[in-house]
């Protein structure tokens, strides 16, 4: 009998995710590659040397990252969700986009979005059980901290995120999604160390927990993201408008996962590389 464990089940599933992303266009994932590196790059240069020697612990294939463990497992959770579709909720909350904020009976009656799922995996992390329970819960972390800053991932407009909203932008043909995904911040032709020499000294909030973090994006996305014209032409005039929103929302990211982090990983056990 083929098990989870065996081989060439391990072979079919690493098949199957390699499928699977090729045939899922990548506008369909909240941020893009870019974006979640930045946030991890961004928030492993603002960790205390305690949080980091935590984090290498539970990552210590990923330390080696030019951009920090943080960055290397960034899409990781999307990943996990081409491959169980079950997750693709925990990635967004469908706030009615003409709603006032985040509530839970009308937009996660189930339990099953980003709001619930990021605190469950924060608990994980901070739970001080086994190595490898807690290291994939850091992974989720990682991610999903980055996607409740992406503002179309905390509005419903019946639009699939934006992803059904043709636009063009800068000239090109594009979707609003894949807009805030991955065109405003190629459109800066910055790497991700220069993104985070840029953002690093950004002033953030302080404090607040998820749902907070849920409302200022849904209302970003109300006020900012669907400004867009009749016409669909998005030219200079809405990338300017909008490009320090999408970096002030990646450091805030960054601050955020940062804040988690901090105090998921105070006083937990040490690890080493047999530990499992």
């Amino acid at each position: 009998m083929i098990t989870s464990h065996t081989p060439l089940s391990r072979m079919f599933h690493l098949v199957l995710i390699l499928s699977l992303i090729l045939l899922v266009p990548s506008q369909t994932f909240a941020w893009g590659e870019k974006a979640h590196r930045i946030i991890g790059a961004l928030a492993w240069l603002k960790l205390s040397a305690q949080a980091q020697r935590q984090v290498k612990e539970l990552l210590p294939e990923e330390s080696s990252d030019p951009d920090g463990p943080l960055a290397a497992v960034s899409m990781w959770a999307d990943r996990q969700s081409a491959v169980y579709r079950e997750q693709a909720k925990w990635h967004f909350v469908a706030i009615p986009l003409s709603a006032a904020a985040y509530d839970e009976k009308r937009d996660c009656a189930d339990g099953n979005c980003i709001v619930v799922a990021l605190n469950k995996k924060k608990m994980i992390l901070e739970s001080g059980g086994p190595r490898n329970e807690r290291a994939e819960a850091l992974k989720y972390v990682v991610h999903l901290v980055g996607d409740v800053h992406q503002p179309l991932h905390c509005a419903d407009n019946d639009n699939r995120g934006g992803n059904m909203v043709q636009v063009k932008f800068l000239g090109q043909i594009s979707n609003l999604h894949k807009v805030w995904d991955f065109d405003m911040i190629e459109a800066s032709k910055m790497n991700v160390q220069q993104y985070v020499e840029e953002l690093k000294d950004f002033k953030v909030s302080q404090g607040y927990w998820i749902d907070h973090w849920v409302n200022d994006s849904h209302a970003i996305a109300q006020k900012y993201v669907y400004a867009i014209p009749q016409d669909r032409e998005l030219g200079n005039t809405y990338y300017r408008r909008n490009e320090s929103i999408l970096k002030q929302q990646l450091a805030q990211a960054s601050e955020k996962l940062v804040q988690i982090l901090e105090e998921a990983l105070k006083n937990r056990p040490k690890y080493n590389k047999k530990t499992a």
